[in-house]
């Protein structure tokens, strides 16, 4: 069709202008097309009018403010309005499982028959004529219609339904009223349940749930779809929030979706015992130094910090001679012969909420030297075979020359043997006593320790009892065999055997061999010299003040140093190293061999030494307040140029 146009109101001028027409009448519009899937149109506030084909699937079309034509094709397709929008936009097929959606509308009342001219806020009128049905759509407080859409066919107030911000027909499943937002508390049980009126709907539903980017609901949440109830009980881990989205399917297989969000607030956990701190044994006269891991405790809630306290596991204070300093984590402190016993202590772990937890440890103090009793009576025999009878006190025997039968009956009995047909019997439970013996000697029940005297080179056997054996100057042989024993073998080359129990054995000759069966308790090494640790035996302490070297072995040790500069190097296992004073050197010939290794030194200048082909792997140090001054890359080897005590 061609019509003639002027161009100015004194008709001096002529234009022409060509209006173009679809086949059924309709004029012809600029389109905007989609695919067969899902798709979202929107020509972002376009003010020409369009015409909008969403073809298949599920599709968004978006009119802009011309009076645009909207064609949603098949699929559930929704239409898109601004809460006061311009223009008269049409809808071609308007079906079941369609919607409008109308931003910023809250739509509450039934659909009412009317011409718009007085559509209250979130109210929807329709009139119909001329084959077609027209929505005036109320989003605010004024008079009149705000948003108005032109639906192809007749539709009467009874066909529709606007809930929510949505309208659709009544045969479609659709968002009635929003999902709250909901809330849960860590540790805490949380259920809830999908409102019955969430979805409007004619036919009956299948809900089901996940998170609104397909994925599964976390482990610990459950979703009942035939009652529509959230419940569980989610952990530390899950603080935080997501977005959950309920679909809801009618018999007809419409869908509608609803999305809400779950926060889940923090509440404090108490610290947990993550790695039981190890047993420990300290000796007479020796300094004795733990620090607690790092690794001890844990503590799920990001930011806490840990206070940490001792006691013994009664809740009675420490033994005067040990000390706990809780900013350094350290255990300090010398023991003498009169604080040889077993302690049991108590590790607390506070948090800033006050909620905390404990571990305990044993803490083994033994006693390496025998000391008779200060005051005693003397029974002396002569050089024939003596009968010696000892009183209700302490006593001291010595048969002399001969073979002498001795008994010391109660009280704390010494015993000087120097004839192998020396006779020794005590009785259980009477008192603390000690044989000294100049001859290969094993002792009797119910003696507990043993002096070996002279320089010949004898053996000192103890019994199951816990022996403290005690060498001469002599190449010993000590066998503690059962108990907790203690063997010293003095001077010489000696050979200490420890047996089953925790024993601990004192070094002080390069030339000196521990032998320690598997599985036979928790044992330590006393030594004066470097040394490296035989098998089986799990922790190392350097005494003395000379600048010696500590080396480990397969299993996890703790590895103390002394007051002078020492070489340490734990080996394999995850093991504890301690410096102490001095300026010390940790050697990390394998990071494999110490995935877990710890450091805890806070004196001295020290410093870590890595091999220079050291394999790829993570290596983690958590060092003391001070802690590591240098780390040298290229000299850790596991050789170090020093002499080290023999083993077996």
């Amino acid at each position: 069709i061609v019509t003639w146009n002027s161009l100015n109101q004194d008709g001096s001028g002529w234009g022409i202008y060509a209006q173009r027409y679809n086949a059924d009448g309709t004029p012809w519009l600029p389109q905007a097309i989609g695919t067969a899937g899902d798709d979202a149109i929107d020509l972002n506030g376009n003010t020409t009018a369009v015409e909008y084909l969403g073809l298949a699937g599920n599709d968004t079309l978006k009119g802009g403010s011309g009076n645009d034509r909207l064609i949603g094709g098949a699929g559930m397709d929704t239409f898109v309005f601004a809460g006061n929008g311009n223009g008269i936009d049409t809808i071609v097929d308007f079906e079941t499982g369609d919607l409008i959606s109308v931003a910023g509308a809250n739509f509450s009342s039934p659909v009412v028959a009317g011409d718009g001219s007085d559509t209250g806020q979130n109210q929807v009128q329709i009139s119909s004529a001329d084959g077609h049905t027209t929505l005036y759509i109320g989003t605010d407080a004024s008079a009149g219609a705000d948003v108005q859409v032109r639906v192809a066919g007749t539709l009467a107030v009874t066909d529709l339904r606007a809930s929510g911000t949505y309208i659709g027909l009544n045969t479609t499943l659709m968002v009635a009223n929003p999902i709250a937002d909901q809330n849960a508390t860590e540790d805490s049980a949380f259920t809830f349940t999908v409102p019955a009126d969430a979805f409007a709907h004619a036919l009956p539903l299948t809900l089901s749930a996940a998170k609104t980017n397909g994925d599964p609901l976390p482990a610990w949440l459950t979703f009942d779809g035939s009652s529509g109830t959230f419940t569980g009980t989610p952990t530390n881990g899950e603080v935080g929030n997501f977005a959950i989205r309920v679909t809801a399917i009618d018999s007809g297989n419409a869908i509608a979706r609803d999305e809400f969000a779950l926060t889940i607030a923090n509440s404090n956990d108490a610290p947990t015992v993550a790695n039981p701190i190890a047993d420990q044994i300290a000796a007479e006269n020796q300094p004795f130094a733990l620090t607690v891991p790092m690794t001890t405790f844990a503590d799920v809630d990001v930011g806490d910090t840990l206070a940490l306290s001792a006691t013994l596991a009664n809740g009675a204070a420490l033994p005067a001679w040990i000390g706990f300093d809780p900013a350094t984590r350290t255990f300090s402190g010398i023991p003498a012969r009169a604080d040889a016993t077993t302690l049991q202590v108590k590790v607390t772990a506070v948090d800033g909420t006050g909620a905390g937890t404990s571990d305990v440890f044993q803490l083994r103090v033994y006693a390496n030297t025998y000391t008779p009793p200060n005051s005693y009576v003397l029974l002396i025999g002569d050089s024939t075979n003596n009968v010696l009878v000892g009183t209700p006190n302490n006593d001291l025997l010595d048969g002399l020359a001969g073979a002498d039968d001795m008994s010391g009956g109660e009280g704390s009995d010494a015993y000087v043997v120097d004839n192998a047909g020396d006779l020794v019997t005590e009785n259980p439970d009477e008192g603390t006593d000690g044989v000294r013996s100049a001859i290969a000697y094993t002792l009797p029940d119910n003696v507990e320790n043993l002096t070996l005297t002279g320089s010949s080179n004898v053996n000192g056997i103890g019994n199951g009892a816990d022996n403290v054996i005690l060498g001469n100057a002599g190449a010993n042989r000590l066998e503690g065999l059962g108990g907790n024993d203690s063997l010293d073998g003095g001077a010489g080359a000696d050979v200490l055997i420890g047996g089953s129990g925790d024993d601990a054995y004192f070094v002080d000759n390069a030339a000196d061999v521990v032998i320690e069966s598997s599985a036979a308790g928790l044992d330590r090494v006393f030594s004066a010299v470097s040394i490296r640790l035989p098998a089986n035996v799990e922790n190392l302490t350097l005494i003395g003040s000379a600048p010696i070297s500590a080396f480990g072995n397969e299993l996890d040790n703790a590895i103390t140093g002394n007051g002078a500069s020492n070489v340490i190097d734990g080996d394999a296992g995850n093991d504890i190293l301690q410096g102490g004073a001095g300026n010390d050197i940790y050697v990390i010939a394998s990071a494999k061999h110490h995935q877990q290794a710890e450091i805890a030194d806070a004196s001295g200048t020290d410093e870590v030494r890595f091999a220079s082909q050291l394999p790829q792997s993570t290596l983690t140090l958590y060092a003391g307040d001070t802690g590591i001054e240098r780390v040298v890359i290229g000299t850790g080897t596991a050789a170090a140029a020093v002499t080290i005590a023999t083993t077996a």
